[in-house]
């Protein structure tokens, strides 16, 4: 068996491998959103500079791409070619969803069947509804195919989609300090 000074580590490893991926999944995010929405290609910052401001602002200090490396940009203009309603933050919206389900377990008495059962069932039917309605209506409608953010709030509890529960899962306010 492990000592619980050496799971204490690889846990503290773990949250603070966690917290830089995600670190990273939202700043290809914001590159994305300002690559494609607002910047200005006639205006006075480059993309490369665009790059360089955002992973400074969104990167810790040690994992900052080389400035000559356009390996971020090339992936999102990537992203974007082979489908446009994909996109960066798919990978974060997945991990907020994740930790708002997983707080919402944690704080379910999963002694109360009834409780469970409510929670399994609300589990379900938004992961299957997509299914069923893709059946019912025609392929004109594929964008509401898509799990809308008033369905997450309502089975996770009628919170605003936020990224705390991320913080509270991952303990991100000890990784940064």
């Amino acid at each position: 068996l492990l000592e619980e000074e050496t799971i204490s580590i690889l846990r503290k490893d773990l949250r603070k491998e966690k917290a830089l991926e995600i670190m990273n999944n939202i700043y290809l995010s914001v590159l994305q959103l300002e690559a494609f929405g607002t910047f200005d290609p006639r205006g006075d910052e480059t993309l490369m500079a665009l790059q360089t401001r955002l992973a400074t602002k969104y990167l810790p200090r040690g994992h900052l791409p080389d400035p000559s490396d356009l390996s971020p940009l090339l992936a999102i203009f990537d992203q974007n070619t082979v489908d446009n309603t994909m996109s960066a933050c798919t990978p974060v919206w997945s991990e907020i969803i994740a930790a708002m389900l997983y707080t919402t377990f944690q704080n379910t008495d999963l002694r109360d069947r009834t409780k469970v059962k409510q929670l399994g069932y609300g589990i379900r039917d938004l992961f299957l509804r997509t299914e069923k309605s893709q059946i019912s209506q025609s392929s004109s409608l594929q964008s509401q195919n898509f799990l809308t953010i008033k369905e997450i709030e309502t089975l996770c509890g009628s919170k605003p989609v936020s990224s705390e529960p991320l913080k509270q899962v991952y303990h991100f306010d000890e990784v940064c300090t």
